[in-house]
């Protein structure tokens, strides 16, 4: 699964890279501050395709089905199966007709013992990691409305599998625009919902500071290792 991320890059360097392979020139995100524990609830980065152009916003962490009783049932679907999210009623429409990008260059998963160990996964280089995720426009219990995502999960690969049995799908530069692309096939879909190769990714041990996510500093990704 995945119910926390970074963004620590600065504001500079994700309007060059947006600009140089999505060709998106016009982000606001002059009030950006990195973020070193972002989780439900909260806005992500985003990137969506819309009439052939890519634009890039802010989504909200939560997903509403039509169906939820109230909107906090939005965090029961944080995370869709890419397994299932296909044929599922609550995510089948969006994975048909909205898919997204969430932008992040890290993600935290706990290691399940006699205590949850928090660690932080991340590119060696800690640049930018796209997740592939599914969004649509949602309703609130007073009537405003907002745009919320979920993140697609699938299988560990050898880097997660000794933490946690899944994680997020990871597209790498020649897998991200097919993701966005409303003409790509559902089998060409399929095969990029698998897990990321395991070179990809590096990861450490951080402290359990990151478990309050209210705590949003540096310290969250400092290694204890």
């Amino acid at each position: 699964m995945c119910g926390r991320v970074i963004l620590t890059l600065s504001a500079k360097m994700i309007r060059q890279i947006l600009a140089e392979e999505y060709d998106i020139n016009d982000l606001n995100i002059d009030d950006f501050v990195p973020r070193y524990n972002l989780g439900p609830s909260q806005d992500m980065l985003s990137i969506i395709k819309h009439n052939g152009d890519y634009r890039s916003g802010y989504l909200k962490w939560r997903f509403i089905p039509s169906y939820a009783k109230n909107q906090n049932d939005g965090y029961k679907y944080i995370n869709a199966r890419s397994e299932t999210v296909h044929e599922k009623v609550t995510y089948r429409e969006a994975f048909s007709k909205r898919r997204c990008l969430l932008i992040c260059n890290g993600f935290y998963e706990w290691k399940r013992s006699e205590v949850k160990k928090p660690f932080l996964f991340h590119r060696k280089d800690f640049n930018l990691i796209t997740l592939a995720g599914i969004w649509q426009p949602q309703h609130l219990d007073d009537g405003s409305k907002e745009y919320g995502f979920s993140i697609v999960t699938t299988e560990a690969n050898e880097v997660m599998a000794p933490i946690h049995h899944r994680m997020p799908v990871i597209l790498d530069d020649r897998h991200a625009k097919l993701w966005l692309d409303q003409s790509t096939s559902f089998e060409e879909l399929q095969h990029l919902m698998k897990p990321i190769h395991k070179d990809y990714l590096s990861c450490y041990e951080v402290s359990d500071y990151v478990n309050n996510v209210r705590n949003q500093d540096e310290i969250c990704i400092q290694s204890i290792q």
